[in-house]
């Protein structure tokens, strides 16, 4: 956590281990997790704009999905996140 941050206003930190979103970037971006993730049901149009999310968007994700999962929270419960960076494909060297 960064110095500036004022833990007094912090309800949870959440640890994630580097490989979660590096799996996760991965999924979005390479053609068969795309097709995965349509056949789970993910929308074409959502699917076509997870290669914008960059690795610590990914994380943040992935923190966000483990907190619901410790709170047990199910359908008709909400968790947002912030996608704090993004990725360009031709940098990654990874085509859409």
């Amino acid at each position: 956590m960064p110095w500036i941050h004022n833990v007094k206003n912090t309800d949870m930190v959440m640890a994630v281990d580097d490989e979660a979103p590096i799996q996760m970037i991965r999924l979005f971006n390479e053609p068969e997790g795309k097709k995965y993730l349509v056949q789970m049901g993910v929308p074409q149009d959502l699917v076509n704009v997870l290669n914008l999310v960059g690795i610590s968007g990914a994380a943040n994700i992935a923190s966000a999905i483990k907190m619901a999962k410790w709170y047990e929270w199910g359908e008709g419960e909400a968790v947002v996140t912030v996608l704090t960076d993004s990725m360009s494909c031709t940098a990654a060297g990874w085509t859409s």
